[in-house]
């Protein structure tokens, strides 16, 4: 998994389709009911799975409230404790629980 800043300020978190498969998320983007065949994002703050193009659009379109940080670090701190490896973008580090 790899966190990512998107332009609005929020995370997006890329999960691979083993990542996807281990924590039983469907193939579906939750957005736009398009099948998810290889690419898929986890945007927290919404609990949504969604295609490249949803991520892409949501990135750069949706506002950012403050007041939405504590549920967002919530979501990230779950799948953080999972188990898988838990990469933010621009560091060096992995995290792994």
């Amino acid at each position: 998994m790899i966190e990512r800043t998107a332009k609005n300020g929020h995370k997006i978190v890329e999960v691979s389709h083993l990542e996807a498969h281990i924590l039983r998320w469907g193939n579906i983007c939750d957005k736009c009911n398009a099948p998810l065949i290889a690419e898929r994002f986890y945007i927290p703050v919404l609990n949504y799975g969604v295609c490249g193009e949803c991520s892409s659009i949501w990135g750069n379109t949706a506002s950012f409230f403050k007041e939405d940080i504590p549920f967002e670090q919530s979501a990230i701190n779950v799948l953080k404790t999972i188990g898988l490896n838990y990469e933010v973008e621009g560091r060096d580090n992995y995290e792994s629980i």
